[in-house]
């Protein structure tokens, strides 16, 4: 039995030299194109079940990350009260007008409760003072109800 490459050969050649041809050349054109078919077939299943099993990968991955993500911190009303002052937010400044917070020992645990949760980031580069000093991120503006942060 000839093979693909055989067979599309022996076409050519009938093709280039029709009277040298001695087979049925729509046979072998069909026999090709049923051949190519069934290899088509193929690729699309086997690409079906790589996108099956990549999904199901993600899907795992996906649930992996939740299962290990830590829990997230509970947010106290006294650190909505320090989010609030590290922006400026006051009646007299309800979009407020600042982003910082110098933290004194007491306020540590709050500030880090914050950054837990992704509304506050440390400041590692401040100077002006042995406390730490914190930023609100968008987040911790919108938390307590901005649109942005303040500039």
């Amino acid at each position: 039995m000839a093979t693909s490459a055989e067979r599309l050969e022996a076409i050519r050649k009938a093709l280039a030299h029709p009277m040298f041809y001695d087979g049925d050349i729509g046979a072998d054109i069909r026999w090709l194109l049923d051949d190519n078919e069934m290899l088509r077939n193929h690729i699309k299943h086997q690409q079906a079940d790589y996108e099956s099993l990549t999904k199901t990968l993600d899907e795992a991955d996906r649930a992996v990350a939740r299962l290990n993500r830590a829990p997230d911190p509970m947010i106290t009303v006294e650190d909505l009260d320090n989010l609030r002052h590290m922006l400026g937010v006051t009646e007299r400044h309800p979009r407020g007008y600042r982003n910082y917070f110098v933290a004194g020992t007491t306020d540590v645990p709050s500030m880090q409760r914050l950054v837990a949760a992704g509304f506050a980031v440390k400041n590692d580069g401040y100077k002006l003072s042995s406390d730490p000093c914190y930023h609100a991120t968008l987040d911790g503006a919108r938390a307590v109800g901005l649109k942005a942060l303040p500039r």
